[in-house]
């Protein structure tokens, strides 16, 4: 009677578990020869059950397996898990995973063998063609990152991350919450939700992509387009999520210059159209009553003059605001002094004063900051009157402009820079439009105050000194 006769005899409920069991059962002897297989192990090995029993595991071993001593550690010990690599009747190789209990009756020894060849096989590609990849996007400009559906855990992320955001890396099996900290805190939220749908085997949609912010240690802020894609086998199951991390700070930058201009020249449209056609209509008007009268016309010819006059000063005006977005300043030395000459000379007004109270020198685009001068002291003198007195002056990181008219209230000081804003009736409402967009150009500050005379005071701060 042979050993599983033996079993069967005394556990009928093991025999029925032996014969019927889809892995592959096998009982050894202390020798290491087989006493007994189920049919399973039969179809593994490629051999009848006869043919098999008697047989010593040896000779299913490759020569550089070393049996003899596996075997030996086996029989110290209660239980053994691992892999091994079969070798079957006709020659075939195959990686089975075992469990091996021993003494489950004296001399008589338990194993469970299951073939894992073709997952192995499948790993195995996986990881070429994972270390293929690591070696194409190591040199690619965006982040690439890889991360395990059934654990999702990170397998690979390359080395741009790092630089991106400034921190370290994460390295194959981590956790990939750690992400997290990178996002910028308003983003978060978003984000951990966003990542969680990747992660979602309910979820089957080809793509996802999501564009958010992230926070660099030093405090500045990147902004990222994220693009994740389910790799799937041929059965449609998902094995890997690749994304695809790009930063699109400076394209998010080009954007939002894209639409202030098209802002501003919206706003020109508006302000144009209305600005330039009352002027227009009035001169029209004036014009044909100078045709119609009988006796002098010069008091109507004037009157066009004027409104002409003013639609030369408006086209001008816009033409300077749309020509401010079109280059960068181009800075150099230049004394505070020397441009508040130049200024002066081109508005030439004889009954106003200037003075100086501070010189420096300062770093800006020339014609520019004439151009700021100008449109203050035309401000100034419009405003305040002929006799007006303009100051200028140095600030410790900047300058003003400042005079001894009327001043502006207080409820009023944010919308005078807006572009048509005027308070006088032949003003054209862009002169300190104009004055904000040269200041905001060079990276200036503007504000708007009271002089100590109880006039109007411009400072600009956070001007670049020369060395």
């Amino acid at each position: 009677m042979t050993a599983g006769g033996e079993l069967g005899e005394n556990h009928a409920w093991f025999r029925a578990v032996f014969e019927n069991a889809h892995d592959a059962l096998l009982i050894a002897d202390d020798e290491g020869r087989y006493l007994d297989a189920n049919p399973a192990a039969c179809e593994m090995f490629g051999l009848e059950r006869e043919e098999l029993v008697g047989r010593s595991i040896a000779a299913f071993a490759p020569d550089w397996y070393g049996f003899e001593d596996a075997w030996r550690e086996f029989l110290e010990s209660d239980r053994v898990r691992g892999e091994f690599p079969l070798v079957r009747a006709d020659g075939e190789e195959r990686t089975v995973e075992f469990s091996a209990s021993s003494d489950i009756l004296p001399g008589k020894h338990l194993s469970v063998l299951r073939d894992v060849t073709e997952r192995r096989e499948m790993e195995e590609q996986l990881l070429e063609s994972e270390r293929r990849f690591s070696q194409i996007v190591d040199s690619v400009h965006e982040v690439i990152w890889m991360t395990d559906p059934t654990t999702d855990e990170v397998v690979y992320l390359s080395p741009g991350y790092e630089e991106l955001s400034g921190r370290e890396g994460l390295a194959a099996g981590d956790d990939p919450s750690p992400f997290l900290e990178a996002v910028h805190p308003d983003d978060r939220e978003t984000v951990r939700e966003w990542m969680q749908r990747v992660h979602d085997p309910a979820d089957d949609a080809d793509s996802y992509g999501l564009e958010h912010r992230l926070l660099r240690p030093d405090g500045t802020v990147r902004w990222v387009e994220t693009d994740a894609y389910p790799v799937r086998d041929e059965d449609g199951v998902v094995r890997r999520y690749v994304g695809i991390l790009d930063d699109v700070t400076e394209s998010k930058a080009s954007e939002r210059e894209l639409a202030a201009q098209n802002e501003r020249l919206d706003r020109f449209a508006s302000l144009v159209s209305h600005d330039l056609r009352n002027p227009l209509q009035v001169a029209m008007a004036r014009v044909e009553a100078a045709r119609q009268v009988s006796g002098p016309a010069d008091e109507h010819l004037a009157a066009a003059e004027r409104s002409l006059h003013r639609m030369d000063r408006l086209i001008d005006d816009v033409l300077t605001i749309a020509r401010e977005g079109q280059s960068a300043p181009e800075p150099e030395p230049i004394r505070l002094s020397e441009a508040a000459n130049l200024a002066w000379e081109s508005v030439r007004w004889a009954a106003a004063t200037r003075r100086l109270e501070e010189d420096r020198t300062l770093r800006a685009d020339l014609d520019r900051l004439v151009a700021l001068l100008e449109n203050l002291f035309r401000n100034s003198v419009e405003h305040g009157g002929e006799g007006v007195t303009v100051t200028v002056g140095a600030l410790p990181d900047g300058f003003y402009v400042e005079d001894d008219g009327p001043g502006i209230p207080a409820d009023e000081r944010e919308a005078v820079a807006e572009m048509g804003y005027s308070t006088a009736d032949d003003g054209t409402g862009f002169g300190l439009a104009i004055v904000r967009e040269i200041a905001s150009a060079h990276g200036w500050t503007l504000a708007v105050t009271e002089s100590e005379s109880g006039g109007a005071r411009f400072e600009f701060t956070g001007v670049e000194p020369a060395n």
